[in-house]
């Protein structure tokens, strides 16, 4: 569930929706992840996507 939380996050910061693109990505980090450094790559990716869009 974690992954597809992430991915709607990614999602709805294409479609310029800021406040569920936090909601989303807030779900999928309270998820117990197995690898660690999964978390830190989803940071880092979702960091990006935001300031692409200079939020």
């Amino acid at each position: 569930m974690s992954e597809v939380d992430f991915n709607m996050a990614l999602l709805q910061i294409e479609k310029g929706n800021r406040k569920k693109a936090l909601k989303y990505f807030d779900r999928a980090m309270k998820f117990p992840l197995i690898y660690y450094g999964k978390a830190k790559e989803r940071e880092e990716v979702f960091k990006g996507r935001m300031e692409s869009k200079k939020w």
